[in-house]
């Protein structure tokens, strides 16, 4: 599915003037020292998630793994919610200490400090001027421009990451044909993209808030981005329809079907929270017999 009119080229950046990339996430390095229930829930949930990152990925917990990280990382294993979010939070990429990471489309850099948290060493490109200068002051090296103008040396990265950057630009063939020159030998591509074949988008149609014009150029079904990545090169291609933003995804629809906007940051109520849960527990369910979930997630191979 594509957008038409599209935007020139030249134009793209007039649809980011004030876009959620701006921002940081400051939840990316939790406070320590912090109390209350609150917080030692926060750190037990902390303890499950770096207990599951060690045992499906290899991400070695800071001092070693033990006895109670095996036993934690059964709890995210029987959590379907939970494993599905942890393993979004690193694109299903599996530990390289020192990896080179290249994130295209990286924004302010949320994802790029997680990473480099967990020992890989992270680079990024954006055509957000905004989004680059905020990543720069928080100490990463993000550089400005798409990923065909730097003109990377080939074979330079362990791993490629595009979240929800793939739909944004007018040649995505072009874009993965150029992540897989610049990936080593072996190196792993991986893409969150939405996905058109998804319940919300069915239920929704022009009120989907993944449509997101005129920002969103073009939206894959799991067989096309799958074709795509072949097409570029890439081995091993393999899909997965993903409920991790399915809640948001949910209450944003209904606003832009009732008001025809979506005002984002603002708090749930509890008959949408109620809401988003129950159609996250629904799409999970019927993803054993199709693509239900709003996002599409890509792993593929070079």
């Amino acid at each position: 599915m594509w957008l038409n009119p599209a935007p020139l080229a030249e134009d793209l950046g007039l649809a980011y003037a004030a876009y959620f990339t701006h921002q940081q996430d400051d939840s990316v390095a939790p406070a320590a020292g912090s109390v209350g229930p609150a917080s030692a829930l926060r750190r037990a949930s902390r303890f499950v998630r770096e207990s599951y990152l060690w045992s499906r990925f290899g991400y070695v917990p800071q001092g070693g793994a033990t006895a109670a990280h095996r036993l934690a990382a059964l709890i995210a294993w029987v959590m379907p919610a939970r494993r599905e979010f942890v393993e979004t939070l690193v694109m299903r990429l599996r530990a390289i200490p020192g990896g080179r990471l290249l994130d295209v489309g990286c924004g302010s850099g949320d994802f790029l400090l997680a990473m480099k948290s967990l020992g890989w060493e992270p680079h990024g490109v954006d055509f957000d001027p905004e989004a680059v200068r905020s990543a720069n002051r928080r100490g990463l090296n993000v550089e400005l421009g798409s990923l065909g103008e730097h003109r990377y040396p080939a074979d330079s990265f362990d791993a490629v990451t595009m979240i929800h950057s793939i739909e944004h630009v007018p040649d995505p063939l072009a874009v993965l044909s150029e992540a897989r020159r610049v990936l080593k030998s072996g190196g792993q591509l991986s893409i969150a993209t939405p996905n058109i074949r998804s319940v919300g988008h069915r239920l929704f149609g022009s009120n989907w808030a993944h449509l997101d014009p005129p920002r969103h150029l073009m939206l894959f079904t799991p067989e096309a981005l799958s074709e795509l990545a072949r097409q570029a090169g890439f081995s091993r291609a393999k899909t997965v329809a993903s409920t991790h933003t399915s809640g948001w995804i949910l209450v944003a629809s209904l606003s832009i079907r009732r008001t025809g906007r979506f005002a984002a940051g603002r708090a749930q109520s509890r008959v949408e929270t109620i809401l988003a849960g129950t159609f996250c527990r629904i799409e999970r369910g019927l993803n054993w017999i199709m693509p239900a979930g709003e996002e599409i997630l890509l792993t593929a191979t070079k």
